[in-house]
């Protein structure tokens, strides 16, 4: 079997709340899922299939080689199990090195005694092979080691990706509070916007901020690859690295954003009431070379008028008056965007993402899927909205009509006049002895 199509195990590393989506783009890009856990999904595949996880991957923010994975008990154990691993195979004594490790236990105390084991291990054993050793490198290393102890269990593994992937490159000018790349296309994904788009649906954000969702949303309908922009991926100074393979992936990859831009033709449209979000989007939108296929314009929520296509997706991030507004002066965003929903956008879809509850009420809609996210620190519902009808008035009707006058059937009839009969008869004794309450029996009864 030629080296290329050897199956080599990884890890990608993901925020939570994505694992189920990333596990379906891994097995799309042809990797053959091992398991999912909290945060991260293992899998196996050829290098190709690597480098295409690297490329192509629009919701991991790292993929990690498996080198090794052991139990320990005791800190000389990381030292010795370190030791035994052949890191001459991955990086020459040339090569600057760091070590990312997490996780603690009652042998390690802090992650830094947990870093200095793993290195004082590479270092050594490359001096004790090659008399030569590499140096450390903590901010700019050209290869980057992770470690994870968990319940004893130690892995060891190596960066190939590099900076995290949901660094685009285009990102030049930003507002406060912005979503990362990766969690705008996990909640576009989970809005069913590749679908839409797929049928010529439009979009629509109406509070934009630096215009990411939009551009991803752009990127994912044009077939874009995430990662054209990276200067660079931390497998090139891997010695498995084959720039053969690469080459093929990447330039395969430019022909299929060529191709992707002259199809596109989807409505792909931003809004903001800030003149400055509006300007740091269209900069990031012209970064990327989306200026022709992605609109954005200064316009508040009170002002959205029925969109250009028949149906389409309405999707945004409002502030959640934890980082940006507060909380009484945001009830009125909320309530004007659910009114223009309700107005203008009645065969769309629509998807919130919101960190605050009680201002998603004030939209007056009832959210057909609702999904778990973290935006940073924050965690976050996205709601998604089928039926524009105003949830308040379907409440309403719903009283309304329990109110109604119910038709009176014979028997009905004869045990309501029994009852007033009978309240005719006992009204005297009642009023004289100041009762208000009364027991009935069968015997009462017709």
């Amino acid at each position: 079997m030629a080296n290329h199509e050897i199956k080599i195990v990884c890890v990608a590393i993901c925020s939570r709340g994505i694992e189920p989506l990333l596990e379906a783009e891994l097995d799309l890009l042809g990797g053959e899922i091992i398991k999912q856990t909290i945060g991260a999904v293992r899998f196996q595949g050829t290098l190709r299939m690597i480098y295409s996880a690297c490329l192509w991957s629009r919701l991991a923010n790292r993929i990690l080689l498996e080198l090794e994975t052991f139990w320990v008990d005791a800190a000389s154990q990381i030292y010795d199990g370190c030791s035994e691993i052949n890191w001459e195979d991955h990086f020459h004594s040339g090569r600057t090195i760091s070590v990312d490790f997490s996780g603690t236990s009652g042998f390690i105390k802090n992650s830094l005694y947990g870093s200095q084991l793993v290195k004082d291990a590479v270092v050594d054993r490359f001096r004790r092979l090659t008399g030569a050793r590499p140096s450390v490198d903590p901010l700019g290393s050209d290869i980057n080691i992770v470690v994870k102890l968990s319940r004893g269990r130690l892995s060891v593994m190596l960066d190939l990706s590099g900076k995290s992937l949901h660094r685009r490159g285009y990102r030049k000018a930003q507002v406060n509070a912005p979503l990362k790349e990766n969690l705008a296309t996990a909640i576009l994904v989970r809005a069913d916007w590749p679908n839409i788009a797929a049928k010529g649906g439009g979009m629509m954000d109406p509070m934009c901020g630096s215009g990411t969702l939009l551009i991803e949303a752009a990127m994912i309908a044009a077939d874009i690859a995430p990662g054209l922009m990276r200067q660079n991926f931390a497998f090139a100074l891997w010695s498995s690295h084959d720039s053969v393979i690469w080459k093929e992936i990447f330039l395969e990859a430019k022909d299929r954003r060529r191709i992707g831009l002259l199809t596109l033709d989807q409505k792909i449209i931003g809004y903001d009431i800030d003149d400055r979000a509006v300007n740091h989007a269209k900069r990031n939108i012209q970064q990327i070379g989306l200026q022709k296929n992605i609109s954005v314009d200064i316009r508040p929520i009170s002002e959205l008028a029925q969109p250009l296509t028949e149906t389409g997706l309405l999707i945004t991030n409002p502030p959640y008056g934890q980082r940006i507004g507060e909380i009484s002066s945001l009830k009125l965003v909320y309530q004007k965007l659910g009114q223009s929903l309700q107005r203008y956008f009645n065969k769309w879809r629509a998807a919130v993402l919101t960190g605050n509850e009680d201002l998603a009420r004030v939209i007056d809609l009832t959210p057909s899927r609702r999904y778990q996210f973290s935006n940073g620190s924050i965690p976050c519902k996205l709601l998604l909205f089928d039926d524009m009808r105003s949830k308040s008035e379907i409440i309403s009707q719903r009283i309304n009509s329990r109110l109604t006058k119910n038709v009176i059937t014979a028997g009905s009839s004869m045990v309501a006049n029994r009852l007033a009969k009978n309240q005719r008869r006992l009204t005297p004794w009642l009023k004289k002895n100041h009762i208000s309450c009364y027991r009935l029996y069968d015997s009462d009864l017709p």
